[in-house]
């Protein structure tokens, strides 16, 4: 068999091999586009098969007419592929049809076509497929991914299968050349078979590979994103990656929200009439509860969702891809065709890669956002704890200081008249060594009530308290015996109510407030002290206890050092009032109440406290 026999094969062999590939898609995917695909293969495999056997049959001229007959349906049933991308004019259409039936005519009833027969179904044959390899081409500059690619080589099989007819038909009219047109019209031949094949039906690692490079400058394209903006960008570049990959019009994104239940739909400016968000039926909401790509063509299977959709982008085809990883599904993305995708199955594949990557930046840049926050809130937090820690330092150095302010005077007494006592105790009286005796047990005493109230400030200091029901009447009763001796002496007037609300607390810890309200009342009321206590229902499940006196009242300015924590040593010191009032909100705090003042200058001073109603 010499090279020409084998470039026969060889082209014979492409085309039946295509013609299976495109007859097997049409049996796994049905479509128009496909039925389109087998079609035309299917007559170049019936051209190719007729050729194959001719020379092994007495039927070598009818073999060779009928491969010549399918051969020429090839331009036709290529225009119609043609119109799963461009509208074609019926001029144009009818002119292919009419072309197709007269070289069918002229093969049929001319044994030897005379010349304007052949130049007649040539230029049909020649106009038409060029005219498609032209659409293929400006399809394919407007289209990136494995399709862009798969009709560049279309185009080229298109262009090269022309140029074949003319040589072939060239070698016909110059018998000269016939010998050398012949061969070189089987090179170019091959060469189309080659360029149908990797177009129509390419190997699946070929197609791999493609898909493999679109990936790559998609990640390249979002590889430059801002941190902080890292999700709006990655959706913005899908669906700039799928229109570019598979040349649909529209993309759009649809997120699921947990709050709501349902898909809601990121809609560009461009179509601002469309919903927010989604019934979730028909093809969409069979691809996101599938978690699986679906193609539907107007109008069945696209739902309520999916026809608004292609009415209002004016398409005719919905691609829907979910965006989803193993961990996470983030919604689904809707590619809006103007028509049939003619490599839908590569389109949707490589759609899913774009999705799931895309799914997996999202799972990054919300991880990222976690971090933050994270970090966001472990920054407060150390800044908070800092705040406390130096508020607790200065606490502890405003402690030290009340301390030892507080506790220089009774134990200076102290040690004062326990010194006069061991030094002239001989010369003293009996009399003169009772008093200096009890002088100093009241300092002691005095010393004893200011570690007590110490500790009692230490005390309030830490955890929750359980809150028990009151018996104000006793608790106050227990206060005013602790300062009964005062109270004589001061020949103090109290006044109470007939009967006290009742309220929650430590009873303990809200006689250690009232000692100190009262203290402070005998101590600056008037002359002689005369104190009203009461207590006020207020309207926030609260009571309000005061205790009023008819002092000289405190001026704003001295109102403003009370009920600090500790007075600092660079503050002035209500004479006092500092620790008894530090003590009392510290605890009032704790029980969870409040503690204030109202006084004017001349007016006397109302302090009170507030705690739960029982």
């Amino acid at each position: 068999m010499n090279a020409n026999g084998v470039a026969n094969w060889l082209i014979e062999g492409i085309f039946l091999l295509l013609s299976g590939l495109t007859l097997a898609n049409l049996l796994r995917h049905r479509g128009r586009s496909r039925l389109d695909i087998a079609a035309m293969f299917g007559v170049l495999a019936v051209a190719a098969l007729a050729q194959a056997l001719a020379p092994f049959t007495p039927l070598t001229g009818w073999l060779l007419r009928l491969a010549a007959i399918s051969l020429s349906a090839q331009p036709f049933l290529l225009l119609r592929l043609v119109g799963h991308f461009r509208r074609v004019s019926g001029k144009r259409y009818w002119a292919a049809l009419g072309g197709m039936l007269l070289t069918w005519t002229i093969l049929v009833f001319f044994s030897t076509p005379p010349l304007w027969a052949i130049l007649c179904a040539t230029t049909y044959f020649v106009a038409t497929e060029v005219y498609a390899a032209l659409v293929f081409v400006q399809q394919a500059r407007t289209t990136a991914g494995v399709t862009g690619r798969r009709l560049r080589l279309v185009a080229l099989g298109s262009a090269l299968l022309a140029v074949a007819t003319l040589i072939f038909v060239t070698g016909l009219v110059f018998p000269v050349v016939a010998p050398v047109f012949s061969s070189l019209a089987l090179v170019v031949t091959t060469l189309t078979g080659l360029s149908y094949y990797l177009g129509f039906a390419p190997p699946r690692w070929l197609s791999n590979y493609w898909r493999l490079a679109e990936l790559q400058t998609f990640l390249q394209e979002s590889a430059g994103v801002q941190i902080g903006q890292q999700a709006d960008k990655t959706l913005e570049q899908l669906c700039l990656a799928a229109g570019r990959s598979v040349g649909s019009q529209a993309n759009l994104v649809a997120l699921w929200n947990n709050e709501s239940g349902r898909l809601e739909l990121h809609t560009p400016e461009k179509y601002p009439s469309l919903p927010a968000a989604l019934a979730g039926d028909g093809v969409i909401g069979r691809a996101w509860q599938e978690q699986r790509p679906w193609l539907a063509q107007k109008p069945a299977g696209l739902g309520t969702d999916g026809a608004r959709l292609v009415a209002e982008t004016g398409s005719q085809t919905l691609l829907v891809v979910p965006i989803a990883t193993p961990d996470r599904a983030w919604g689904v993305l809707i590619a809006l065709a103007s028509s049939s995708p003619l490599f839908a199955e590569d389109d949707l594949a490589l759609l899913a890669l774009l999705c799931q990557q895309s799914a997996i930046l999202l799972n990054q840049a919300a991880a990222l956002e976690q971090t933050r926050q994270h970090a966001a809130e472990l920054e407060q937090h150390v800044a908070a704890r800092t705040a406390d820690l130096q508020a607790r330092n200065e606490e502890l150095d405003a402690f030290a200081h009340t301390v030892a302010h507080d506790l220089k005077t009774p134990v200076g007494n102290l040690v004062g008249f326990a010194t006069l006592l061991k030094l002239d105790y001989p010369r003293l009286s009996d009399e003169e060594r009772m008093e200096l005796i009890e002088n100093v047990v009241a300092s002691g005493q005095k010393t004893q009530h200011i570690i007590d109230a110490l500790l009692m400030l230490a005390s309030a200091h830490h955890g929750q308290v359980p809150l028990q029901r009151v018996n104000m009447e006793n608790v106050v009763h227990e206060a005013r015996q602790r300062l009964q001796p005062m109270m004589e002496t001061r020949q103090v007037r109290v006044i109470e109510p007939e009967s006290w609300p009742p309220a929650l607390g430590l009873e303990p810890w809200v006689e250690e407030v009232w000692a100190n309200y009262l203290s402070n009342a005998i101590k600056y009321g008037g002359q002689p002290p005369c104190i009203r206590l009461g207590a006020t229902d207020l309207a926030n499940g609260k009571v309000r206890f005061w205790v009023l006196d008819n002092g000289p009242g405190l001026t704003a300015e001295e109102q403003s050092f009370l009920f600090m924590p500790f007075s600092r040593t660079s503050q002035p010191r209500t004479n006092g009032h500092g620790l008894g009032l530090s003590i009392v909100r510290r605890i009032v705090s704790h029980l969870g109440g409040e503690v204030g003042v109202e006084s004017r200058p001349g007016q006397g001073s109302m302090f009170w406290f507030t705690l739960p109603k029982a």
